[in-house]
């Protein structure tokens, strides 16, 4: 069954039953086959694991804590937060304290779940 000639815009040109209109450059086969290629190569990527490990990744949180700071010296920083409670933490040389924070800033702490202050943001 044909579509009624009022959908098929009239380019000008005539196309027979039996020619086939090929606007394929070697440009665009080339970039065909590498988008090809690709996706094919990177199929192959989802399992990658060592053959000792498993196969589940490793889950790495961080606590994220805002409020304001009680104390901050060379060893701990203790943060007060918004429900009144003080979460204390431990600073170590990796710590990283972006701007100059002073007791009763208000600031962002990144930390890892075992206390360590990751970053401090003011």
């Amino acid at each position: 069954m044909e579509p009624p000639r009022s959908l098929i815009p009239d380019m000008g040109a005539t196309v027979g039953p039996g020619q086939i209109a090929n606007h394929m450059t070697p440009r665009s086969w080339g970039l065909l086959l590498i988008v090809s290629a690709f996706l094919l190569l990177g199929a192959g990527e989802t399992d990658r694991s060592p053959a000792g490990s498993s196969s589940k990744p490793e889950v790495v949180s961080f606590l994220l804590v805002k409020g304001h700071v009680v104390s901050l010296s060379a060893e701990a920083c203790v943060i007060r937060n918004a429900k009144g409670e003080a979460v204390s933490f431990t600073v170590d040389e990796q710590t990283a304290i972006v701007g100059i924070v002073q007791e009763g800033d208000w600031v962002v702490v990144y930390a890892s779940p075992d206390g360590v202050a990751r970053s401090i943001f003011k």
